[in-house]
């Protein structure tokens, strides 16, 4: 039996990368850049298969019109102390 659970996790999204690029429109034209959008963990902190998910998801829908929600059910998980 295990001792302690150490979580690798984040609840606030991490968005900094996306601000600082977005603060600037004129260079990212420049850059050629003509969409930017943020997906992942930028939106909110979630599991390694949703960001696999999203990131493929995305990928397919790059020159599409924006769809709206993921097609699938999302289960929130709770996690609670336990008495031993």
């Amino acid at each position: 039996s295990y001792q302690s659970l150490v979580l690798a996790t984040s609840r606030l999204p991490n968005d900094s990368l996306y601000k600082e690029l977005s603060a600037d429109p004129d260079k990212l034209a420049a850059a050629g850049i003509t969409k930017l959008a943020r997906i992942g963990d930028v939106v909110a902190p979630s599991t390694i298969q949703f960001a696999v998910y999203e990131g493929h998801r995305y990928a397919q829908e790059l020159d599409t019109a924006a769809v709206g929600d993921v097609p699938y059910k999302i289960e929130q998980v709770r996690l609670e102390s336990a008495t031993v």
